[in-house]
């Protein structure tokens, strides 16, 4: 294994950075959504209800920008809050039929773009994307 170039590791990162804020960006000005907006909806989408407190800590926002976040997405429909149980302090958010359609139409768009350039590079370029992709998390520890 080549030794670790610092200089390198910077520029791989802000490449990457780069790509997927540019990106993100285009999927923003596509749909009308702003980051946070997409990042939740996408969140929800894989598990939901999430309690409001589950949605700030696991977003890593503050509780009141979190509470700001959903009151702009139940505004937009994309999001409803209900209470559940005894304890009426637990607010549940959860994706509306328009924010699955909406966070279904990212996605697809996402995928549609993966997909129409993946002919464009090589297999093994692909597959090292791939696993990348699936293991990013673990090399800049952001569970």
């Amino acid at each position: 294994m080549k030794p670790f170039n610092e200089d390198q590791a910077r520029d791989y990162l802000f490449n990457m950075l780069t790509t997927i804020y540019k990106f993100e960006r285009y999927l923003v000005i596509t749909f009308g959504l702003n980051y946070q907006e997409i990042y939740l909806m996408n969140i929800l989408k894989r598990d939901s209800p999430k309690k409001m407190s589950e949605v700030s800590s696991g977003m890593k926002i503050e509780a009141f920008s979190a509470s700001r976040l959903v009151a702009r997405m139940v505004e937009k429909g994309l999001v409803k809050r209900y209470k559940a149980g005894r304890d009426k302090r637990n607010v549940f958010i959860k994706l509306t039929d328009l924010g699955e359609r909406k966070v279904d139409e990212l996605e697809d768009k996402s995928v549609e773009i993966l997909k129409n350039n993946s002919g464009t590079v090589m297999p093994e370029i692909m597959e090292s994307f791939i696993t990348a992709a699936m293991n990013i998390h673990h090399l800049l520890k952001t569970e």
